[in-house]
Protein backbone atom coordinates (compact mmCIF):
# COMPACT_ATOMS: atom_id res chain seq x y z
CA UNK A 1 0.00 0.00 0.00
CA UNK A 2 1.20 3.53 -0.69
CA UNK A 3 2.50 5.90 1.65
CA UNK A 4 -0.44 8.30 2.61
CA UNK A 5 -4.15 8.13 3.50
CA UNK A 6 -6.20 5.56 1.78
CA UNK A 7 -10.19 5.49 2.82
CA UNK A 8 -11.26 2.19 2.00
CA UNK A 9 -14.67 0.03 2.82
CA UNK A 10 -13.60 -2.63 5.44
CA UNK A 11 -15.47 -5.00 2.90
CA UNK A 12 -12.40 -4.80 0.71
CA UNK A 13 -9.93 -5.06 3.39
CA UNK A 14 -9.95 -8.82 4.06
CA UNK A 15 -8.42 -9.01 0.13
CA UNK A 16 -6.59 -5.20 -0.06
CA UNK A 17 -5.75 -4.20 2.96
CA UNK A 18 -2.97 -3.67 5.60
CA UNK A 19 -2.23 -7.08 7.03
CA UNK A 20 -0.20 -5.03 10.57
CA UNK A 21 -1.40 -1.90 11.52
CA UNK A 22 -1.55 0.12 14.51
CA UNK A 23 -5.49 0.90 15.23
CA UNK A 24 -6.20 4.33 16.39
CA UNK A 25 -9.52 5.91 16.54
CA UNK A 26 -9.93 9.01 13.85
CA UNK A 27 -9.97 11.71 16.86
CA UNK A 28 -6.88 9.66 18.05
CA UNK A 29 -5.35 10.61 14.67
CA UNK A 30 -5.76 13.78 14.13
CA UNK A 31 -4.91 14.55 17.73
CA UNK A 32 -1.22 12.94 17.21
CA UNK A 33 -1.31 14.82 13.74
CA UNK A 34 -1.84 18.15 15.42
CA UNK A 35 0.81 17.50 18.20
CA UNK A 36 3.15 15.78 15.93
CA UNK A 37 3.20 12.28 17.64
CA UNK A 38 3.14 9.89 15.49
CA UNK A 39 5.86 7.00 15.08
CA UNK A 40 7.89 7.55 11.11
CA UNK A 41 7.14 4.84 9.01
CA UNK A 42 4.03 3.73 10.67
CA UNK A 43 1.08 2.13 9.22
CA UNK A 44 -2.18 2.94 11.44
CA UNK A 45 -5.54 1.72 10.88
CA UNK A 46 -8.26 4.29 11.47
CA UNK A 47 -11.56 3.84 12.69
CA UNK A 48 -14.31 6.34 12.97
CA UNK A 49 -14.34 8.69 10.13
CA UNK A 50 -17.71 7.65 8.59
CA UNK A 51 -19.38 7.97 12.22
CA UNK A 52 -17.48 11.23 12.76
CA UNK A 53 -18.46 13.29 9.76
CA UNK A 54 -22.01 12.20 9.77
CA UNK A 55 -22.07 13.38 13.64
CA UNK A 56 -21.34 16.44 13.68
CA UNK A 57 -23.66 19.36 13.23
CA UNK A 58 -22.22 20.92 10.18
CA UNK A 59 -19.87 18.24 7.96
CA UNK A 60 -19.02 20.57 5.81
CA UNK A 61 -17.08 22.96 8.40
CA UNK A 62 -15.25 20.29 10.33
CA UNK A 63 -13.72 18.55 6.85
CA UNK A 64 -12.42 22.04 5.86
CA UNK A 65 -10.34 22.08 9.54
CA UNK A 66 -9.35 19.18 8.77
CA UNK A 67 -8.34 20.13 5.73
CA UNK A 68 -6.52 22.67 7.23
CA UNK A 69 -4.56 20.67 10.00
CA UNK A 70 -3.73 18.51 7.31
CA UNK A 71 -2.27 21.25 4.86
CA UNK A 72 -0.71 22.97 8.12
CA UNK A 73 1.30 19.38 9.04
CA UNK A 74 2.12 18.89 5.22
CA UNK A 75 6.13 18.75 5.92
CA UNK A 76 5.72 16.58 9.53
CA UNK A 77 2.80 13.87 7.50
CA UNK A 78 5.79 14.07 4.70
CA UNK A 79 8.73 13.66 7.22
CA UNK A 80 7.53 10.67 9.18
CA UNK A 81 6.37 8.27 5.68
CA UNK A 82 3.14 6.95 7.38
CA UNK A 83 0.35 5.04 5.98
CA UNK A 84 -3.07 5.74 6.85
CA UNK A 85 -5.98 3.35 6.35
CA UNK A 86 -9.18 5.21 6.98
CA UNK A 87 -11.70 1.95 7.59
CA UNK A 88 -15.06 3.02 6.87
CA UNK A 89 -17.93 1.00 8.49
CA UNK A 90 -20.21 0.13 5.71
CA UNK A 91 -23.39 -0.93 8.39
CA UNK A 92 -22.77 2.76 8.81
CA UNK A 93 -21.88 4.82 5.90
CA UNK A 94 -20.62 3.74 2.17
CA UNK A 95 -18.05 5.12 -0.42
CA UNK A 96 -19.92 7.01 -3.18
CA UNK A 97 -18.47 8.33 -6.66
CA UNK A 98 -21.27 10.26 -8.21
CA UNK A 99 -19.84 13.93 -9.20
CA UNK A 100 -16.72 13.73 -6.34
CA UNK A 101 -15.97 10.40 -3.98
CA UNK A 102 -18.00 10.99 -0.90
CA UNK A 103 -18.86 9.27 2.34
CA UNK A 104 -22.46 8.59 2.50
CA UNK A 105 -23.88 7.93 5.94
CA UNK A 106 -26.73 5.50 6.09
CA UNK A 107 -29.02 6.88 8.35
CA UNK A 108 -28.80 10.18 6.82
CA UNK A 109 -29.27 12.06 2.85
CA UNK A 110 -26.06 14.12 3.21
CA UNK A 111 -23.33 13.54 1.35
CA UNK A 112 -19.18 14.38 3.03
CA UNK A 113 -16.81 15.20 0.25
CA UNK A 114 -13.38 13.35 0.54
CA UNK A 115 -12.04 16.45 -1.60
CA UNK A 116 -12.99 18.56 1.45
CA UNK A 117 -11.46 16.66 3.68
CA UNK A 118 -7.90 15.64 1.24
CA UNK A 119 -8.00 18.22 -1.47
CA UNK A 120 -7.19 15.41 -4.15
CA UNK A 121 -8.09 11.58 -3.68
CA UNK A 122 -8.28 9.52 -6.86
CA UNK A 123 -9.86 5.55 -6.65
CA UNK A 124 -7.29 2.90 -6.26
CA UNK A 125 -7.37 0.32 -9.28
CA UNK A 126 -10.34 1.31 -10.20
CA UNK A 127 -11.81 0.11 -7.47
CA UNK A 128 -14.92 2.26 -6.36
CA UNK A 129 -14.66 1.65 -2.79
CA UNK A 130 -10.99 2.52 -2.19
CA UNK A 131 -9.55 5.91 -2.70
CA UNK A 132 -6.02 7.47 -1.95
CA UNK A 133 -4.30 10.49 -1.18
CA UNK A 134 -1.09 11.73 -0.79
CA UNK A 135 0.97 12.89 2.25
CA UNK A 136 0.94 15.93 0.91
CA UNK A 137 -3.18 16.59 -0.18
CA UNK A 138 -1.42 19.85 -2.06
CA UNK A 139 0.01 18.31 -4.46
Amino acid sequence: MKQGFHVIEDEELKSNGLRRCQKISVIQLFRKIRRRKLKDYEDYCVEGLETLVSEVEDGETLSLKLNDLLDQKVPYLVKTANTFQLEINTDKASIQNWDKPSIVPKNKDTRYSLFDIFNHIEMEEDNPNWYHSQLNINS
